[in-house]
């Protein structure tokens, strides 16, 4: 999201460290291998030292992953382990899943064939729409679909990512909501396209089409710049 926005961000230089939450401590910087991947994986050797190189440079470390329960019960470490490399730390929340489950709801949908049906099954309601249809839905539909997304939100996600928030807090670390510039809590809506009319969600696990992403991450643009001024 970050590098399909150059021109909003670039100011800053961003590069991705792959490594689970669990295996980021302090035996990282005298390691030479990710101890939670192969061993025999070369490519990823080099791709670890690389990640080491990078990290040590950083001034701004951003935690962002699909987070999960152990990641959870890890994170006061990795922020212990973070502060001692006098690392800044911004915690992104995970963007939650959205379950593509049940049938499009339209009459047209019944004369499908059952290929044309089974192409559809695990497709998201805009994909399902646009397929039967072969039209963009309306203003009218499209608000439907926003909240029939939200409806199909995972429950689960969604309490990790307040687990997530709360410990932000306890722990005084800087927390990014990312979810919010897509789902409103109040409105109990999630956005389903981006302004040029592209699909925001990859699949029902929380990831992002590369239109999605970049709408997205320049969205955020005021507030994350922002929120990097103030904790520098």
């Amino acid at each position: 999201g970050f590098l399909l926005n150059k021109d909003q961000y670039n100011d800053l230089i961003f590069k991705n460290f792959h490594i689970q939450i669990s295996c980021l401590g302090e035996f990282i910087l005298i390691s030479k291998s990710d101890s939670c991947k192969g061993f025999l994986d070369f490519n990823e050797k080099e791709n670890f030292l690389i990640g080491i190189e990078n990290f040590k440079k950083a001034k701004t470390i951003i935690l962002s992953t699909r987070w999960t329960i152990d990641d959870l019960k890890n994170l006061p470490s990795v922020i212990k382990f973070l502060e001692k490399q006098k690392k800044n730390i911004i915690i992104f929340n995970s963007i939650v899943d959205i379950q593509n489950e049940g049938d499009l709801i339209y009459k047209k949908s019944s004369n499908l064939n059952l290929l044309q049906k089974i192409y559809l099954n695990d497709k998201f309601l805009f994909e399902k729409f646009l397929f039967t249809f072969n039209r963009f839905p309306s203003t009218k539909e499209l608000t439907l679909m926003e909240s029939e997304y939200f409806k199909n939100l995972s429950q689960k996600r969604v309490t990790i990512n307040n687990k997530l928030k709360n410990l932000a807090l306890e722990n005084n670390i800087t927390f990014f909501d990312l979810n919010s510039f897509i789902c409103d809590n109040e409105l109990k809506t999630c956005k389903v396209i981006t302004n040029t009319k592209k699909h925001i969600m990859y699949d029902n696990t929380g990831h992002l089409t590369m239109n999605g992403a970049k709408y997205i991450f320049n969205n955020i643009n005021n507030d994350f710049m922002s929120l990097l001024k103030n904790i520098k």
